[in-house]
């Protein structure tokens, strides 16, 4: 039981997904939110993985195409390849990748600060340029890429990624792209994150899944999903999860649909609290789900920190024991 507290083919596509966007930002501009309070941490596992993790990043471009639609990919990777020192390994350590799939119009750049962050805690992060993610093909194309450089002995990747440790996450309509790739049970990958995944009419549009799309399927990996009170308010993207895949929804009270791209220090008229509130569970949740780290399950359980009263959140929900 739940815990609750014009032109055609793709460029026809893009334009109309760009369009219903700049349809929806002009809504938004027309009303002013009132400044949001300062975010309010849950606990010490929230706090443990909103802080920058031991690894040392860097950041690199592929040298060549990474997916079907010539696109380049940014890719943040612990500058240490190999090492874990959360284990004391300093070498021969291989490690987990996150596929990232961007929002309508954007680019990985416009996420760094949150990529980075996932890179220091171990993970390799690739992200292909891609600004209509649609149903994730891309998305899985990047992971592809990295497990071929995980096998060219010419790449700093060589013997360096886990080929059963592979996730994918996404922001707006990357978020509905990983969530194709869920309905559809894609092997590769283990789990799931989807932050402020597009409603179901625009993820219907533009990427061919909706809530209802999950009536049938039989998945087993589990997923996390994120939405905010200003964005949303409704676990429509949790609901329908069958219940054999392990899965969890967390309701922000303030944050706006874009605030994960947010940089420190960010303008408060452009996002109200950041990515500060994104920090902290999703790391912890890819720690557990993909590098075995027990605090990283725990927090999510019943009585797990996740569920602690919070004026920061609205509402959190879990089907993990």
């Amino acid at each position: 039981m739940a815990h609750r507290a014009g032109p055609s083919g793709r460029g026809a596509r893009t334009l109309g997904v760009l369009s219903v966007l700049s349809a929806a930002i002009l809504l938004s501009a027309c009303a002013t939110p009132p400044p949001a309070p300062p975010y309010v941490v849950k606990g010490p596992i929230e706090a443990k993985y909103q802080a920058r993790g031991p690894w040392a990043v860097s950041q690199s471009v592929s040298a060549g195409p990474c997916d079907r639609e010539n696109h380049l990919c940014d890719i943040w990777y612990p500058t240490a390849l190999g090492t874990n020192p959360l284990r004391g390994v300093k070498s021969g350590y291989r490690h987990p990748v996150i596929s990232w799939a961007d929002g309508t119009g954007q680019q990985p750049k416009v996420y760094a600060h949150f990529l980075e962050h996932l890179a220091s805690w171990g993970f390799i992060v690739v992200a292909p340029r891609d600004d209509s993610t649609r149903a994730g093909e891309t998305t899985l194309d990047a992971a592809q890429y990295m497990l071929a450089q995980a096998d060219t002995p010419s790449s700093r990747f060589y013997n360096r990624v886990d080929p059963d440790k592979f996730g994918a996450a996404g922001h707006s309509q990357g978020g509905a792209a990983v969530t194709s790739l869920h309905v559809r049970g894609v092997p590769l990958f283990k789990t799931y994150l989807g932050l402020h995944t597009s409603p179901g009419f625009f993820s219907k549009f533009c990427c061919g899944v909706t809530p209802e799309s999950y009536a049938g399927a039989r998945v087993t990996a589990s997923i996390f999903q994120w939405s905010s009170k200003p964005d949303s308010g409704k676990p429509d993207w949790y609901d329908p999860v069958p219940n054999s895949a392990p899965k969890a929804y967390a309701l922000l009270s303030y944050a706006n649909h874009a605030d994960v791209s947010a940089a420190p220090g960010c303008d408060p008229a452009a996002c109200r609290q950041g990515a500060s509130p994104y920090l902290g569970y999703t790391t912890a949740w890819l720690m557990g789900r993909l590098q075995g780290a027990s605090d990283g399950v725990r927090a999510f359980g019943q009585d797990g920190e996740f569920f602690r009263s919070n004026p920061s959140w609205s509402m959190n929900l879990s089907n993990i024991p």
